[in-house]
């Protein structure tokens, strides 16, 4: 029971909120279901702790290099559970990734999107956005515009917040995988945060 049971609930609390997933699993993934993709995680009710220790468990997941999709320029996708969650398994992963380790860590009342921006959007909403001044803690979500067009196109988990002008994130979609990355903290990219004081759900 525990962490397990939790894990498995919302695994069942993401497809009510995006639906069943529309691709089938990849054959290197067949036996990969969420309770394994989260499995490790210590789930304390702590949402901070929690939300960690699920990104902490995705660190060095890839995307598959077998089972790929190409778009109309002929730049080649891979599969992930992540992209599934969302219903489409070869998206653009980065924000389906921090979907999915919110959802998996309990944070229900913190918004998630598909996108990053569309995220900064429900979080500005919710009041729960703050500015690029603002001093990062563990916990939060980043937003950065890495193309420089005024919207934001990636969303990481804070780990280490600003601490002697840097911060480390761990992000989704990082050359085809998930792992840590850290930015000074007045690196351009970053547009804001999203301080979430959520409520975690009760344990399944």
């Amino acid at each position: 029971e525990g962490s397990d049971s939790r894990i498995a609930g919302y695994a069942n609390m993401a497809v009510a909120q995006y639906g069943e997933p529309a691709a089938e699993p990849d054959a290197s993934e067949t036996d990969q279901i969420w309770t394994d993709l989260a499995a490790g995680a210590e789930l304390t009710n702590e949402w901070i702790d929690d939300l960690l220790a699920v990104a902490r468990t995705q660190i060095g997941y890839q995307e598959s290099e077998a089972d790929v999709s190409l778009d109309e320029a002929g730049n080649a996708s891979g599969y992930t559970l992540y992209g599934r969650l969302m219903g489409d398994a070869y998206m653009d992963w980065n924000a389906a990734f921090a979907a999915f380790v919110t959802l998996q860590a309990g944070v229900s009342d913190a918004p998630t999107a598909a996108d990053a921006q569309s995220w900064l959007n429900q979080a500005k909403a919710r009041g729960m956005y703050y500015g690029a001044d603002y001093e990062a803690q563990p916990g939060d979500l980043i937003f950065l515009d890495t193309n420089a067009d005024g919207a934001a196109d990636r969303v990481g988990i804070v780990e280490v917040g600003a601490y002697d002008g840097q911060l480390i994130a761990i992000e989704g979609d990082l050359d085809r995988a998930s792992g840590r990355v850290s930015y000074a903290v007045n690196d351009a990219r970053i547009i804001g945060y999203d301080n979430p004081v959520p409520t975690l759900t009760d344990e399944a």
